[in-house]
């Protein structure tokens, strides 16, 4: 047996202290990384519809053309006038449309 004590990895504590900031370096970076790969790949479209006197329309179609792709999204304003189009594709050639029934 040796006076010394353990020699193995785990046992010299300024050995023990790099490992436990590289691991925790590593997963600050891992966790941190997959939240900016998510930031810009959705965005939405929201509002309210109003009269030219101010006051609220209700049940107004919305529809959202994406010019480069195609892709369509319709909505109907609230009771209070207020829409959300989520989950939008990120990028430029958003073309809204609006169209109310006669009241």
């Amino acid at each position: 047996m040796s006076s010394r004590g353990d020699q193995g990895l785990f046992s010299n504590r300024p050995h023990r202290s790099l490992l436990t900031v590289w691991l925790l370096f590593c997963a600050i970076a891992l966790f941190s990384s997959t939240g900016f790969a998510q930031a810009a790949s959705t965005g939405a479209l929201n509002g309210s519809v109003t009269d030219p006197s101010g006051a609220v329309v209700p049940g107004v179609n919305i529809k959202v053309t994406n010019e480069a792709t195609g892709e369509t999204r319709a909505v109907t304003s609230n009771s209070d006038g207020i829409y959300l189009v989520p989950l939008l594709a990120a990028g430029t050639g958003l073309k809204p449309e609006f169209k109310a029934s006669k009241l």
